[in-house]
């Protein structure tokens, strides 16, 4: 798709816990415009609850998107910008990943992972 001035964009719908979807992602960005100059990784969940009643299931959800999806497009994305000598990779994290958070055990969890 293309605007008024001439700039191209797409969309593409993608599950960041497939590792096959992202690495699609990255291959139809790069087949499109020809680089990856920027990632943006704004993707998250939180599931809020006591821990005494946090499932693995929502534990594991918080883990798969917001620090393996993370993970898995950085790894991608870092890829091609090594290849073409130039990028920037930007992960939206949370304050919850420095100081916790009452009741977000998985979700501060992740987010500190994903901090450098």
């Amino acid at each position: 798709m293309e605007n008024k001035t001439g700039n191209k964009a797409i969309a593409v719908a993608v599950n960041v816990m497939e590792e096959s979807e992202v690495k699609a992602l990255f291959e139809k960005t790069k087949e499109e415009f020809g680089s990856v100059d920027l990632l943006v990784y704004n993707a998250g969940v939180a599931r809020s609850t006591k821990i005494d009643n946090f499932s693995l299931a929502d534990w594991q959800l918080s883990m798969d998107v917001n620090l393996t999806g993370y993970f898995l497009c950085a790894r991608e994305a870092s890829k091609i910008m090594i290849e073409q000598g130039s990028g920037n990779i930007i992960q939206i994290n949370s304050k919850s990943g420095k100081v916790g958070s009452k009741h977000n055990s998985g979700y501060s969890a992740s987010k500190f992972g994903g901090m450098d």
